[in-house]
């Protein structure tokens, strides 16, 4: 199974977003978003994002006290890529008929997210849609949340000035975090054609229940990776979400002539199942799954001591380097050459 087999075509997503000019035609352009300048000295970041239908699994599990700190995951990790330190975040929470104990355990998760990220909770929104709430069990939902980010000039990290030799540091995930889950349901959930239900607890789990390593909340890196971006010379940044490692491409516009070299995955062990139950090939897993890391920094081979050191926490470990191969991502998976892009 394909992810485009799972009802989510990359390649059709990316045809649809050429052309509209609009996007990212303001301010300082960064390989993942546009920085807005503030004053002459400094910009700001702004970015939005939600957590797809790993919603639909927590509905499943009935389990929901970790999908607000995905939600806050999902922004603020996005928001430090460019050195911007997050600000303040707001909340929408779209569901069909508010319920007290339900909300709750959503906003206090929130609030959570926004305590890991150093990071107030500014405003927010709750709306009762009735039946334009989607989902399963007897309250489906679905939460969103922005990030304003802040970043000096001199502080901007933009992706420019890579070179071979150069090492990726990789930060260690939780596990899935909060992509791929449309591949993940229908390898995974007897709700959408796998072989479980959400409260089985197979082998490979090691005593976890299926609901419960699948929903296991999205590593928040924020006070870290400023403290790395602050102590060390950092080039680029990457939040390994959707596209996982295919994603790195975004950096190639910024630094000509380069490209990716992978050759240290440690997946969790929910992924080595999602694999085999939906039959999922080595270079799917790649391009879809963070594999055990969900965070990366790109800086120059004398920091990586450094690096390591000031990330020791996060379980960071060299998973790659930069390479000469200008375009190419590649990997080394299970002992195969895989070529992701060329």
């Amino acid at each position: 199974m394909r992810y485009a087999d799972s009802g989510v075509d990359r390649k059709t997503r990316e045809r649809a977003k050429r052309g509209v000019s609009v996007f990212g035609s303001a301010g300082l352009k960064t390989p993942f978003n546009s920085l807005i300048p503030l004053d002459s000295k400094s910009y700001y970041s702004f970015c939005t994002d939600g957590i797809g239908t790993k919603c639909l699994v927590a509905q499943l599990a009935d389990k929901h006290d970790g999908i607000g700190i995905d939600a806050v995951a999902m922004v603020a990790n996005d928001t430090i890529r460019s050195g911007a330190a997050p600000a303040a975040l707001v909340d929408v929470i779209d569901i069909r008929k508010t319920e007290e104990h339900l909300l709750r355990t959503l906003l206090r998760s929130i609030a959570e997210g926004a305590r890991q990220s150093d990071c107030p909770v500014v405003g927010g929104e709750t709306a009762d849609l009735g039946e334009m709430v989607g989902g399963i069990g007897a309250n489906p939902y679905n939460v969103n949340c922005s990030c304003v980010g802040f970043v000096k000039k001199k502080d901007v990290v933009a992706g420019t000035g890579l070179k071979s030799g150069d090492v990726i540091i990789g930060l260690r995930s939780s596990g899935i975090h909060s992509n791929g889950f449309s591949l993940v349901r229908k390898a995974l959930f007897a709700q959408w054609g796998g072989r479980f239900n959400a409260h089985d607890k197979p082998e490979a789990l090691r005593g976890k229940t299926v609901g419960d390593a699948c929903l296991e909340p999205t590593r928040i890196y924020v006070k870290s990776v400023l403290k790395a971006m602050k102590n060390a010379d950092v080039k680029a940044a990457v939040h390994i979400t959707g596209d996982a490692y295919v994603k790195f491409d975004k950096l190639f516009a910024f630094s000509k002539g380069v490209g990716m070299r992978f050759d240290n995955f440690k997946p969790q062990p929910v992924f080595g199942l999602v694999q085999q139950c939906g039959s999922v090939p080595d270079d799917e897993m790649l391009k879809t799954f963070n594999m055990g890391w969900g965070f990366a920094l790109i800086a120059p081979k004398e920091e990586e001591d450094a690096l390591l050191l000031l990330l020791k926490n996060e379980g960071a470990e060299k998973i790659g380097e930069v390479t000469s191969h200008a375009g190419a991502i590649e990997a080394v998976f299970k002992g195969k050459h895989i070529v992701l892009k060329r």
